[in-house]
């Protein structure tokens, strides 16, 4: 997982979370553009 994309879908965070493979703070660094305030 060293070559792991940077932009990846965030259904692919949650499995590889469930997995513990990767730490919360980088799915709350990535998060959803949706869900970002266009202000």
């Amino acid at each position: 997982m060293c070559d792991f994309p940077h932009r990846v879908p965030v259904e692919s965070i949650r499995t590889i979370s469930i997995n513990g493979n990767i730490r919360v703070d980088y799915v709350e660094f990535h998060p959803p553009e949706d869900s970002m305030p266009t202000e």
